[in-house]
């Protein structure tokens, strides 16, 4: 819900009640009346469920780029799909296969950084990703983990975690949600080592994956 409402994809009549603002880019994201298809374009959302096109792995990240008239012309294409590639670190597995695989028939990892990579092509200004190491695999949890860390470098990234390991290790800043509402956001080192709100405390407490 956190994720779907800051990319306003929650329909605002049918969401639950809900008050305050949403601000990007001095825009009120729940406000009706604002113009989202040119904020969408700087908020990019990597879903749990990865849904690569059933298109080639080019094709896949070239459709953003040309429903947004990023590239004039063909070279500068292949440049953006490259550089999209590389920042994903995908680039490497899959260069001599743009155009001969479907982004559907990549394992669930490298459909996670084809999704990535599609999004990458856009420039957004904030990246929102939903529990990007669900699978549990260790693997794939550290190869997001240098991903992530990577991407932060040049834009914020709001990150919904499904483990306490997750979080601890992928974030700055950490809030945490309870029915709703923010109970406690803190720096990472805080809420982990001495959280203030007892509500926090208590789920810490109780939770066993760290």
């Amino acid at each position: 819900m956190l994720l779907r409402s800051l990319a306003r994809m929650e329909q605002l009549g049918r969401s639950p009640v809900r008050s305050g603002q949403i601000l990007f880019q001095d825009q009120d994201l729940l406000n009706p009346k604002t113009d989202l298809p040119p904020l969408r374009r700087h908020l990019a959302l990597v879903a749990q469920e990865t849904n690569p096109f059933p298109l080639s792995i080019w094709d896949n990240i070239a459709y953003g780029i040309k429903l947004n008239r990023l590239a004039k012309t063909k070279g500068l294409m292949a440049d953006l799909i490259e550089a999209s590639l590389r920042r994903a670190q995908l680039w490497d597995v899959v260069k001599d296969q743009l155009h001969t695989t479907m982004g559907t028939d990549l394992n669930g990892a490298q459909r996670r950084q084809l999704c990535i990579a599609r999004a990458l092509a856009l420039d957004p200004k904030l990246m929102l990703i939903d529990r990007p190491t669900s699978a549990g695999d260790r693997m794939s949890f550290a190869l997001t983990l240098d991903l992530v860390t990577e991407l932060r470098k040049s834009m914020a990234i709001v990150l919904v975690a499904q483990s306490l390991e997750t979080a601890a290790h992928m974030a700055d800043r950490v809030a945490f949600f309870n029915k709703g509402r923010i109970v406690e956001l803190d720096t990472a080192e805080m809420i982990f080592t001495n959280a203030r709100d007892p509500e926090t405390r208590a789920f810490l407490e109780q939770s066993t994956d760290m």
